[in-house]
């Protein structure tokens, strides 16, 4: 299924951010023992390549650092949001990095895993669940 100019858009510029992070969770891991969890920012999933200031100073309960402390450099208007979530599987430590992007009223997300298990995903849309 071909994608559209928005999700390549986006998807050019995670590669980028994949790059950046990789080395952070590097060091984040060799001082706290668990990779960093990163909320989603922003916390509202842009739409239809409008753009949104990423929040910074989102952390889980349970983490001190937020994105800031973790070193992370994201642009200052985004057209999707970035989750980073850390996983503890029966085949080790790893993370995940989550976009999530809204266009034409679908959501869609693409997900880029790190670590022993298979947890990349190219774009795939969300639909919610029907009762």
């Amino acid at each position: 299924m071909p994608i559209s100019p928005l999700l390549e858009e986006i998807g050019t510029e995670l590669d980028s951010l994949y790059d950046q992070f990789e080395p952070l969770q590097q060091t984040y891991i060799s001082s706290n023992e668990r990779y960093f969890q990163g909320l989603q920012t922003p916390a509202t999933v842009p739409e239809d390549g409008n753009t949104i200031a990423p929040d910074m100073s989102l952390h889980p309960s349970d983490q001190v650092a937020d994105w800031t402390a973790f070193g992370a450099t994201l642009p200052a208007a985004m057209n999707f949001s970035i989750t980073l979530n850390a996983y503890y599987g029966l085949q080790g430590k790893g993370w995940v990095a989550i976009a999530t992007v809204v266009e034409d009223d679908k959501t869609w997300v693409k997900c880029k895993g790190f670590g022993p298990e298979d947890r990349t995903q190219d774009w795939r849309e969300i639909k919610p669940p029907v009762f």
